[in-house]
């Protein structure tokens, strides 16, 4: 038995059992919250656009959606700060990146003065989605504590623009209000320095009101992502065409088949990759609409058997999930050329990259 003075753990060694479970837990939990929150925005955007009800249920709807829609972006970002996932290089566009930062820092952030200053029409970078989204978690955090704890006043300034044709520059400042001591926390060491898994530059200053933090980032060669906000205004709809429709979620499913056949598209649907595959081997299948991560078979191993057995289906192919960034299906895209599409999804958006998946072959 230990003496009463003998420390029963090293709090070091805690905290990082600590970190590695949450980092360990995090993707499952970011799947299990999706599902549900996703069937939430989507069911709400399926109703705000019924044209069966009155105008201000449609507006309740958008309310809702628009509130489940926030909870879904908060619960994702924080558990992206927490979860650990070998490193994949992509087209990153930064100004939706610091919107999801500055709506999670919100709540510590009411009694400052927030200036989020971005350029127009930025570039996407090239890096890390979730190291880049964690490390800029880091920087706010950073300068929050350099404002005090739960800061009454003083400024917080975001700003993001072109330093060069090849370089994008990230922007943390922080003032704090007149009278407000230096908290004198820990903080990120002053200096220049390279960013050890993202390729940037990050700079550090202070003085005795505040400070900065310029975090230098690429730009990508890829084009930007296409906004898929804007659905095709053409009402063209493939009466005959069957879509294949599999997730492990029953509501999900249901209001997928809702979406689709509102459309007119024929809809069949399987709870698991399994069933999907019986589907495809044994009826004549125009495009399939698949989770990801589901039990037994994952999307990209549905592609996979799906295609050996009915090539065709190489283009008709979109892939849903919670965690569009994640390394397996960041690769999966880029060597395929199938869309991701990330949930919670948009009703029109859905209905416009299966109408398009039909008419062409290839998601626009």
């Amino acid at each position: 038995m230990p003496d009463a003075g003998d420390t029963p753990a090293d709090l070091g060694d805690l905290d990082a059992l600590r970190s590695g479970a949450l980092a360990w837990l995090a993707p499952s939990i970011a799947h299990e919250l999706a599902n549900p929150l996703g069937a939430i925005v989507a069911f709400a955007g399926f109703l705000a656009t019924d044209p069966r009800l009155p105008p201000d249920l449609r507006d309740d709807a958008r309310m809702l959606r628009a509130e489940a829609d926030r909870t879904h972006r908060l619960v994702r970002t924080l558990l992206e700060v927490v979860r650990d996932r070998p490193a994949v290089v992509a087209p990153v566009v930064v100004d939706d990146l610091l919107d999801e930062v500055l709506e999670l820092a919100a709540s510590i952030t009411t009694e400052a003065s927030v200036e989020r200053v971005i350029t127009e029409g930025l570039p996407p970078v090239e890096s890390d989605p979730s190291r880049l989204r964690q490390l800029l978690v880091a920087l706010v955090v950073d300068a929050l504590r350099g404002l005090g704890d739960r800061p009454r006043g003083g400024t917080l300034r975001v700003e993001a623009s072109a330093l060069r044709a090849d370089l994008v520059n990230v922007e943390v400042a922080w003032r704090r209000a007149d009278g407000t001591d230096d908290p004198n926390v820990e903080a990120i060491a002053v200096g220049d320095r390279a960013v050890v898994g993202i390729d940037a530059t990050l700079s550090v200053s202070r003085d005795a009101a505040g400070g900065r933090i310029g975090l230098a980032l690429p730009v990508s060669d890829a084009a930007a992502p296409e906004g898929a906000s804007d659905p095709p205004t053409e009402a063209h709809r493939v009466r005959t065409a069957t879509v294949l429709v599999c997730d492990d979620e029953d509501s999900i499913r249901a209001l997928l088949a809702r979406i689709l056949e509102r459309d007119g598209l024929r809809v069949v649907d399987a709870v698991d990759g399994p069933g999907a595959l019986a589907i495809i081997e044994a009826t004549e299948v125009d495009a399939v609409l698949t989770d990801h991560r589901m039990a037994g078979m994952s999307g990209i191993d549905l592609y996979a058997a799906a295609v050996d057995a009915r090539p065709a289906l190489e283009g008709r192919f979109v892939v849903m999930s919670g965690e569009p960034g994640a390394e397996d299906l960041v690769r999966f895209a880029h060597e395929t050329g199938v869309t991701i599409l990330a949930k919670p999804f948009d009703v029109q958006v859905v209905a416009a990259t299966v109408r398009e998946l039909v008419r062409n072959g290839t998601a626009a």
